[in-house]
């Protein structure tokens, strides 16, 4: 009679221990999959969002940059970059920007003019540099605007420098009446916390959905319990 008990147990312990197991691959399939769906939702979603918050930006800075943009013009090739960051034009500019973007989530602002040189940056250290060979940046030049997400170890923003961050930076044709595309302005923004709240988001649900179906599995597992102690008994 034992060894017949043991032989009716040990099917249903397999069953249970595969059915634990499945509930624990679930749980991390669906993380994954959730996780990739909220990512890719968000970054499309805020890459639009962040090219019409650049677009604002650009036009609010409008004359400052098309000075800056002529300045730029009538004195290139530009041999003191130090020098012309240090112009009043260039003061009063950084000056606005850092008045413009206090206490938001924007990182960073650039300026290129129509050769990819980078006439502005928050960052000092990136002024002089040549960008004609950013494929965003020839798009921009052409007159379409695009944004793209990364993640940075470590990146200078006008704060200070910031480590493991999500980055947006989109780039966005700068127009001038007289003379059409002048340039083109780059915002760089923070969205380390969008990705948080979306990750915990997903575990929370994730989290909601294995205690339900834990619950459901024991009350499974003990109902299946009670019947085979029942029938044991009434073979007995």
């Amino acid at each position: 009679m034992s060894g017949r008990g043991n032989r009716a147990i040990l099917p249903q312990v397999l069953i249970s221990a595969m059915f634990f197991a499945s509930l624990g691959l679930i749980y991390w399939t669906s993380q994954k999959s959730f996780e990739t769906v909220m990512e890719e939702t968000l970054r499309r979603s805020t890459e639009s969002s962040h090219g019409d918050m650049v677009l604002f930006a650009s036009n609010s800075l409008r004359d400052e940059i098309n000075l800056l943009v002529d300045e730029y013009e009538r004195q290139r090739p530009i041999d003191d970059w130090a020098g012309f960051l240090g112009q009043e034009h260039s003061r009063a500019f950084n000056a606005k920007v850092q008045d413009l973007f206090e206490g938001t989530n924007v990182l960073k602002l650039k300026i290129y003019a129509t050769d990819g040189y980078t006439i502005f940056s928050t960052d000092p250290s990136q002024i002089g540099e040549e960008k004609s060979e950013v494929e965003e940046v020839t798009h921009a030049l052409r007159g379409r605007s695009s944004s793209q997400f990364t993640f940075r170890d470590r990146f200078v923003t006008m704060a200070g420098n910031r480590v493991n961050i999500e980055v947006v930076s989109s780039y966005h044709p700068l127009n001038s009446e007289a003379t059409g595309i002048n340039g083109v302005v780059e915002v760089y923004s923070d969205r380390s916390s969008d990705f948080l709240i979306s990750e915990k988001n997903v575990k929370d649900k994730l989290a909601n959905l294995i205690i339900f179906l834990a619950f459901a599995s024991s009350s499974w597992l003990i109902a299946l319990i009670y019947y085979n102690l029942r029938h044991r008994s009434e073979d007995s």
